[in-house]
């Protein structure tokens, strides 16, 4: 049967944050009222009409680009929120998107999600790069891959060997879509920080803007390579189209083996180490094994992560080797001697509690 690929949910179990480049600042972007835990982001064409319907305007559009682009106030003073108050402008009503947060943001700049006409979505070429990392894991583990294999720098450990350079990689016959679009306000903003195990003590914060937990939308997978034209390795004949939708499944069978294993592993060590700001994270990760062992064991999807906040280990085949093993391959590739390895992670904070961590999914057919 000739394979139309699957459309599959994707559901958010922690808040998934995939940057646009782009920075929202206090001083010209939004607004935050405390009182209510509400974002407010700005709409340049609003308060660009707003403006220049004042009696004032050519004055009042002075101070306005004076104070942004010269910050002629300091930023305890000089807030948008000032200003809208100083010339009787109701900022609610010059908003594009209310965001709720639980996260204190006042005068701290938030590095924005990508979006598509402001609708936040996940890119299809993000999926199909977790997808890419967890083939070439799962066939490097079938092939037995060992120290001597590893290249002088894991990081570029991309598979060309094995799926082929450029035009020749076999991944092409794989089509991952973008997902559906959500609402502009169907975000939410979080504190991240990164959380150092050695020091038990957190970084600086980073404030992102995120798509929530328990957010769903849909995406197709699809893999349209055809024997008629194309002479596929047995491996990857998953590839094929007339695989019908077992091709699709075996792909996502794979990615959760991936995906399971790093869990297992993440989860032991938090369990080891036992740092008590990190029990929430810790009872994360159990849910998270769990669930993927219900997966496997019921062949219907898989546990992923998506964007902001992975380790070294989501994007890299590292996982593959024993400690001592890795510790030799760190040695060899100048990424230090120092335990427990990576030493930081990136966590979600809600006041003085560390109670999430970025980017997992649930895939399900």
């Amino acid at each position: 049967m000739m394979g139309n690929g699957l459309t599959l949910r994707l559901e958010t179990v922690t808040p998934l944050h995939i940057g646009n480049g782009d920075i929202l600042s206090p001083y010209s972007d939004y607004i935050f009222d405390d009182e209510t835990g509400m974002v407010y982001i700005i709409d340049p064409h609003k308060v660009e009409k707003a403006l220049y319907e004042m009696e004032n305007n050519e004055e009042v559009i002075d101070e306005f680009v004076q104070r942004i682009s010269a910050k002629k106030y300091t930023s305890d003073v000089y807030t948008l929120k000032h200003f809208f108050k100083e010339y009787g402008l109701d900022y609610k009503q010059l908003a594009r998107s209310v965001v709720q947060t639980n996260a204190d943001v006042k005068n701290e700049e938030i590095q924005e999600c990508i979006k598509s006409s402001a609708r936040p979505f996940i890119p299809g070429s993000s999926i199909k790069g977790a997808v890419r990392t967890s083939l070439l894991f799962i066939h490097r583990q079938e092939d037995g891959f060992s120290l001597d294999d590893v290249p002088k720098n894991i990081k570029q450990s991309n598979g060309e060997d094995l799926f082929g350079e450029f035009e020749k990689d076999l991944l092409k016959h794989l089509h991952i879509s973008d997902s559906t679009m959500l609402k502009p306000d169907e975000i939410m903003i979080v504190k991240t920080l990164r959380f150092d195990f050695k020091k038990k003590t957190g970084t600086i914060p980073v404030t992102k803007e995120a798509i929530p937990e328990n957010t769903q939308l849909t995406f197709r997978l699809q893999c349209k390579a055809k024997r008629n034209y194309h002479s596929l390795d047995k491996r990857f004949s998953y590839l094929y189209s007339e695989e019908g939708e077992n091709g699709e499944r075996k792909i996502l069978n794979m990615v959760n083996s991936f995906y399971k294993q790093l869990i297992e592993k993440e989860w032991n060590l938090l369990k080891e180490l036992k740092i008590p700001e990190l029990s929430l994270v810790t009872d994360l990760y159990e849910k998270l094994l769990k669930s993927a062992q219900q997966f496997e064991k019921e062949q219907n999807g898989a546990v992923m992560r998506l964007g902001s906040g992975k380790t070294f280990y989501d994007n890299t085949i590292a996982g593959l080797f024993s400690p001592q093993d890795l510790k030799k391959i760190r040695n060899k590739t100048n990424l230090g001697s120092y335990l427990p390895f990576p030493r930081t992670r990136s966590v979600i904070q809600n006041g003085q509690v560390y109670e999430s961590v970025l980017g997992w999914v649930y895939i399900m057919i």
